[in-house]
């Protein structure tokens, strides 16, 4: 590229600054680079403001400043529409109880009731019985009768027993009594009674007193049933009657 006029050379591709020319430092040829020429010279002036840019993202909020004086009160408001009435209250304490008021004129005779029946109760009966040996096997009800009573008519009544049982059985061995209506040949209701239980002893004797209140409509013939239970093995099942304790049976009628 010898001789080739300056005007004459290619035109250069924009600048970057790393291009080199020719300069002399110090009385001799050296070279240097357009960006550092750019750093001899004094400044140039400023140039114009650039168009503003795009407004940055919102920064985070503050935080909150003190609360302002209190305002002055505000008018009184219309007085709202009524509650419902609450609940009643506890009743107070009872006063005390005024004086007796006097007393008024006797009232007029009532009627007459009509006339009750003729005659008196026949006054019952009872009698002993005994010693009966309860033989049946276990659970079985002797109901042809340890003992009898004739009620003579329609009536209600107490019948009533004093039975001594006296048993010797395995543990667990009992007896119960109850009424048999012999003439209706049927149970008298809900007339079962325990006599005696034997949960430990082997031997036990005892009196027991029974009342039973019935009603017939019409003279029966009521026998006294007991029977047996529990035990495996008995040696003796007894309804006694000595001068230790007696045995009996009977009624009186009450209405």
């Amino acid at each position: 590229m010898a001789d080739v006029k300056i005007s004459a050379l290619p035109a250069a591709a924009p600048l970057t600054g790393v291009e080199e020319f020719p300069c002399v430092q110090a009385g001799e040829t050296r070279k240097a680079t357009l960006a550092a020429m750019a750093l001899v010279g004094p400044p140039g002036p400023t140039g114009p403001p650039g168009p503003t840019g795009p407004a940055g993202a919102a920064g985070a909020t503050g935080a909150t400043g003190p609360t302002g004086a209190t305002g002055a009160p505000g008018a009184t408001g219309a007085t709202g529409p009524a509650g419902p009435t609450g609940p009643a209250g506890a009743a107070g304490a009872t006063g005390a109880t005024g004086a007796t008021g006097a007393t008024g004129a006797t009232g007029a005779t009532g009627a007459t009731g009509p006339t009750g029946p003729s005659g008196a109760f026949a006054p019952g009966t009872e009698a002993t019985f005994g010693p009966y040996s309860v033989g049946t096997a276990n659970g079985v009800w002797n109901d042809s009768g340890v003992a009898s009573i004739a009620l003579p008519a329609a009536g209600d009544y107490l019948i009533h027993a004093n039975l001594r049982p006296d048993i010797n059985a395995t543990a667990f061995g009992f007896m119960v009594a109850r009424l048999y209506n012999t003439t209706d040949a049927a149970v008298v209701a809900n007339s079962e009674r325990l006599l005696i239980y034997n949960a430990a002893i082997t031997a036990w004797s005892i009196t027991v007193g029974l009342v039973w209140y019935v009603t017939v409509g019409a003279a029966k013939t009521i026998n006294l049933s007991v029977k047996r239970d529990g035990a495996s093995a008995w040696t003796t099942s007894n309804l006694a009657n000595d001068a230790n304790g007696r045995s009996s049976f009977g009624y009186h009628r009450v209405g």
